[in-house]
């Protein structure tokens, strides 16, 4: 696999921690039939708690940062995370519809 392969996944993997982060703190939620949906929570102070929840871990080693990123680059994912959520998932709502 090449470098930029590898790059391509770290940076998926560490999107998809950062948006674990996001909803383990309720600035988002996981569709029940969708887990690939985020849904937006509209609340500035459960996003404050994901970045500190992620500089908490990072500290503690348990979250590694690689391939050049740093903190503040990892907290910028969470926050994408939050911006690019739906309001509803579209997928129930087509199925809804339907």
């Amino acid at each position: 696999m090449g470098a930029m392969s590898e790059l391509a996944i770290y940076m998926e993997e560490a999107r998809d921690m950062a948006a674990d982060m996001a909803a383990t703190t309720g600035a988002v939620r996981r569709c029940p039939h969708h887990e690939d949906v985020l849904i937006h929570q509209f609340d500035d102070d459960r996003l404050q708690t994901a970045y500190k929840l992620a500089n908490k871990k990072i500290t503690s080693g348990e979250i590694t940062l690689t391939a050049g990123l740093s903190r503040r680059d990892f907290t910028d994912m969470i926050k994408e995370a939050v911006e690019q959520s739906e309001l509803d998932c579209p997928h129930c709502s087509k199925l809804l519809a339907d």
